[in-house]
């Protein structure tokens, strides 16, 4: 593996044996290498670079526990025709099919066509002349991939390109090719492996792999294959390069390794998070959502600006220099946010447990309670008294609902105007059987934390602690919460205070608004409503405040809309060509909420 940045240099100088129209991006990259090179290692900033690399994918890289699934994208430069010129142009597809509405992005079903157009034994020696050519040579992107030698590499592409630029790079590690469950058994254990998922045309007594039907016997008859795929994906950090993601059988792997874990996480048992990045040109809003659909964090790759030069492959290889060297410089360090994550969201998460655990161990006797007829009022208002309200996060009241969204009884924290607050609920528009915590109690039946609201008594920002009520068949019965403003609870805006200078840090809910303000825009401060309670008991943030705030701030929409979902995510955002955010995202657990901090990069110019 290359160790460092003059490693790398020394590893590529004299050995990359590109097409003689692809000299000059090779001349480039070494050019880019002896740059960072001649900076000096204990200038640990991102000015040293062009690209943004997470700590997580720079650790695996020194760990060797990297992957890379590489698509069409890293042999584009090599002179193979497209998809649609190899459909069009040398299968003969006809243009009424590949224009098509429906078919144009469907290429097995394309592939399909073409089989029964020309023939299945046609279309297979096709494929071979076309991409097994003996005078196409590998790409730069190939030179770079091989020579970070890792232990494994995942492939779709049927040529060898990569495999010849191993060849150069390594000369004295063999790598051998998976193509198949029974390779797995022969050759699992050698210390350098391609797995190559379509076939390989170095494989003349093999399939390569293309049309729909191929696809559905190949997937599923070589089920040891797969499943070891799905294993990788699943357990190492892995960056797609070169692929566009319209492979459905690739993106229901992916679904499968997000599925196991989610499963995992919800019998409880501890799994590690899929760390699922792709590498992107030409990175926006809607990139970023339709990656973070599949599960994945899109990594921008800056294109190079010289028109002479192949600006996407010699963008990505840049880009992967920059990692040995981020790798080497320990970048990790510098740029990981996980220490100050967990400080910050720790006490919060313990708060939140704490709480429900406080309803939780009244919840079966008000149950048995709500359960009688007639109902014992008297009975709950004196088990709701025995709680401990600031354990149960239960600033602005303890409430308990029937299983129609009735109240049936409420305490309040002494020094609260009972009168005043008793009106303001009996005069409320909507019943409680309206509001989107009841419902979500009573379709799930599970205690966890409701998003926020405007409190109805001083439009403070508001959540609440809820936990369902089930009867001895473990039906819902009703809903016991208690109702919270951050203000008087304190332990936030502590945690907040505590976040090393220069990081952002964010506790949010499910619909994107924020807990309090990350940056201090404003203060907690008192209601001007309920005059006859005191500052104390009315301390908040307003809660049509925060939303426009939630709003209006790019990075809290972003990270609000970020849907991968694991447990622990990266996100990346792109400001400028020069500037981006990376931030670390953790779920608090089942309980709806989740805590970011965040970093701002600047790279060089």
């Amino acid at each position: 593996m290359a160790k460092n940045i003059a490693d790398l240099q020394s590893r590529l100088e004299g050995k990359v044996n590109v097409d003689p129209k692809d000299t000059k991006t090779a001349d480039h990259l070494i050019a880019r290498i002896k740059e960072i090179a001649a900076l000096p290692a204990t200038a640990r900033a991102w000015t040293r670079y062009r690209n943004f690399w997470p700590p997580t994918v720079i650790n695996a890289l020194r760990s060797r526990e990297l992957l890379f699934f590489m698509g069409a994208g890293t042999s584009a430069a090599a002179a193979l025709p497209t998809w649609r010129g190899l459909l069009e142009q040398r299968l003969g597809v006809r243009k009424d099919f590949l224009d098509d509405e429906y078919l144009k992005t469907d290429n097995l079903t394309l592939g399909e066509l073409a089989s029964r157009m020309i023939g299945r034994e046609q279309l297979q020696t096709l494929l071979r002349t076309t991409y097994g050519a003996a005078s196409i040579r590998p790409t730069v992107m190939h030179y770079a991939l091989a020579a970070l030698e890792l232990p494994v590499y995942i492939t779709t592409n049927y040529d060898v390109l990569f495999e010849r630029a191993w060849s150069d790079i390594n000369p004295s590690r063999p790598l051998q090719t998976i193509c198949n469950s029974s390779d797995i058994s022969k050759h699992s254990a050698a210390p350098n492996t391609i797995i190559k998922i379509h076939g390989c045309v170095s494989r003349k007594d093999e399939m390569l792999v293309l049309t729909r039907s191929e696809y559905r016997q190949h997937y599923r008859l070589n089920f040891d294959l797969f499943e070891n795929v799905r294993v990788l994906i699943g357990q190492r950090p892995t960056v797609f390069i070169g692929f566009s993601h319209t492979d459905p059988e690739v993106g229901r792997l992916i679904d499968d390794v997000i599925y196991r874990y989610e499963k995992d996480a919800a019998l409880g048992l501890t799994p590690s998070s899929p760390d699922l990045y792709n590498m992107q040109f030409e990175n926006n809003y809607v990139t970023n959502e339709r990656f973070a659909a599949k599960g994945m964090v899109s990594l921008s790759v800056r294109l190079l600006d010289d028109l002479t030069l192949d600006a996407r492959t010699g963008g990505a290889s840049e880009a992967l220099a920059e990692l040995v060297d981020a790798s080497d410089v320990g970048m990790d360090g510098t740029t990981s946010v996980s220490t100050d994550l967990s400080s910050f969201m720790g006490p919060i998460k313990a708060d939140l447990i704490g709480a429900i655990s406080e309803l939780e161990s009244k919840a079966p006797a008000i149950s048995a309670l709500i359960a009688a007829t007639p109902t014992d009022v008297s009975a709950l208002t004196t088990l709701l008294a025995g709680i401990d309200v600031e354990k149960a996060l239960a600033t602005q009241g303890l409430f308990v609902l029937d299983e129609h969204g009735q109240l049936v009884a409420r305490a309040f924290k002494v020094g609260l105007d009972d009168r005043v607050r008793d009106a303001k609920i009996a005069g409320l528009r909507r019943s409680f059987s309206e509001r989107p915590y009841f419902q979500k109690a009573k379709s799930f039946r599970r205690a966890f934390v409701s998003d926020f609201f405007s409190s109805v008594f001083n439009d403070n920002s508001t959540f609440a602690i809820c936990v369902p009520l089930l009867d001895a068949n473990k039906n819902f019965a009703g809903l016991l919460f208690g109702a919270c403003q951050v203000g008087q609870w304190r332990t936030p805006i502590d945690c907040l205070a505590k976040v090393s200078h220069g990081l952002g840090a964010y506790v949010l809910d499910n619909q994107g608004l924020v807990a309090l303000p990350p940056n201090s825009e404003f203060s907690s401060r008192p209601s001007l409503l309920m005059p006859s309670e005191s500052d104390a008991l009315k301390t908040g943030f307003n809660f049509t405040e925060l939303k426009i705030l939630s709003r209006k701030d790019r990075l809290i929409s972003r990270l609000a809309e970020n849907i991968v979902p694991v447990e622990k995510d990266d996100d990346v955002v792109s400001l400028d060509k020069d500037l981006e955010i990376y931030a670390r995202i953790e779920n608090l657990g089942d309980l709806g909420w989740r805590c970011a901090i965040s970093r701002t990069i600047k790279f060089s110019s």
